[in-house]
């Protein structure tokens, strides 16, 4: 989720312009690129794995019902929420601030700028008719997790009434020697290309904000869905899924994401290479970057469980802030950016600034106004206060304990 706000505040900043979002900033890097290229090839679909790992949890303690009712709970009631008080913010804000860029920014989030009399105007007349609705922007993750969840609950349900036959054996047997083996990450990249294949986007996952997505796409997070439930079933593997995760973070950064991000590059400059397309290096791109994605998920699973394996304090409140974070932050995000535009600074600066802002004023306002009220509620469930023990001096107790003698005297 943080990791999302950080990738948000990036975009103005690429040496490649992203046109779909509603700042667009003079001052560029390519580092930028290639944050935006790492953390779209790993983050949301190590969520959905994560998603589908703690749904299986659910599932095997309470059943589909009571599963069904907490993922709406968690899931169904943040995402209405959201469309109705999020949403006008995110987008009022965005065509108001890509309005102001007539020159550089057209659209928001891949819609044209309504046409007003001024930005406000034009801001009022998109949400007086009612078209804010028809955009998911950020929050198209809630809405693919209950589409998984739709999938999964009956797949679930069939499952238990075959798990003793023998296509049931044969799925755990399956399962499970593919969480151990050698080749895993090669084998799960192999059964996620097919999905990416059809996909426009070279570089990853294509985004669908809207209430319809392509198929492809939806199955696409579902094999990581998919993948996180099974390996809850099989947790005995765990170790052995993120074995060598030190290696898989090496061998993924340091080799096969160069040579992803150089296929990527020839299809999309072709001419530095004297290539009139690179339309034939897309394939060879996808497929890269899919491998890619599977180490990042082995290697970043095993790090996390290796540091971060038993209770913290500290993760606790963050993982829980996380979700609250993400929601909201896209509207401090646009706004800060807008504001930066004038600032005579280099990128990196602009994006410290941008990424620092957005996060500290969320923290703050989750801990003060949403851990401990209705809304962290919705989000997290209840949480309690921690209260310290007042400490009571010695010579108090001593007191205290004396004064019943002192009476029956």
């Amino acid at each position: 989720m943080f990791l999302g706000i950080l990738l948000h505040a990036a975009i103005p900043y690429t040496k490649f312009p992203l046109p779909f979002w509603p700042v667009q900033d003079g001052a560029r890097s390519s580092i930028f690129d290639v944050f935006l290229l790492v953390v779209h090839d790993f983050r949301m679909q190590t969520f959905f794995l994560l998603a589908g790992f703690f749904g299986c949890l659910l599932y095997s303690r309470y059943g589909w019902q009571k599963t069904a009712v907490h993922r709406l709970k968690r899931i169904a009631l943040p995402l209405a929420l959201a469309m109705l008080i999020i949403q006008p913010l995110v987008q009022s804000i965005s065509i108001f601030a890509a309005a102001q860029q007539a020159e550089s920014a057209t659209a928001f989030f891949g819609e044209p700028v309504p046409i007003g009399d001024t930005p406000m105007a034009a801001a009022i007349h998109h949400l007086a008719t009612g078209c804010f609705l028809q955009l998911l922007v950020h929050l198209w993750f809630l809405w693919f997790l209950l589409l998984c969840f739709a999938i999964m609950l009956p797949l679930a349900m069939l499952a238990d009434r075959l798990r003793d036959r023998s296509i049931g054996y044969r799925w755990d047997t399956a399962a499970r020697w593919l969480l151990q083996s050698r080749c895993r990450w090669v084998v799960l990249a192999l059964l996620t290309l097919p999905f990416l294949l059809p996909m426009q986007n070279p570089a990853g996952p294509d985004t669908c904000l809207g209430w319809l997505p392509p198929p492809y796409l939806v199955a696409y997070y579902f094999v990581f869905f998919l993948t996180g439930w099974t390996l809850y079933r099989h947790r005995d593997l765990l170790c052995d899924f993120t074995g060598n995760w030190k290696q898989s973070l090496l061998i993924g950064n340091l080799m096969v994401l160069p040579v992803g991000a150089g296929f990527l590059y020839m299809v999309m400059k072709p001419e530095m290479f004297g290539l009139e397309t690179g339309v034939q290096f897309v394939t060879p791109a996808k497929a890269t970057l899919a491998v890619y994605t599977w180490l990042m998920i082995g290697g970043l699973s095993g790090l996390f469980l290796r540091y971060l394996s038993r209770e913290y304090a500290v993760a606790r409140w963050l993982a829980d802030s996380s979700y609250w974070c993400y929601l909201t932050s896209v509207p401090l995000v646009v706004v800060l950016q807008y504001l930066a535009l004038s600032w005579p600074v280099a990128a990196p600066l602009k994006f410290a600034a941008v990424s620092i802002g957005t996060i500290g004023a969320l923290l703050i306002t989750y801990q003060c106004g949403v851990r401990y009220t209705w809304i962290g509620v919705v989000l997290n469930g209840a949480r309690v206060k921690r209260v310290r023990a007042k400490v009571v001096p010695p010579v108090m107790v001593e007191m205290e304990e004396a004064v019943p003698v002192l009476r029956a005297a």
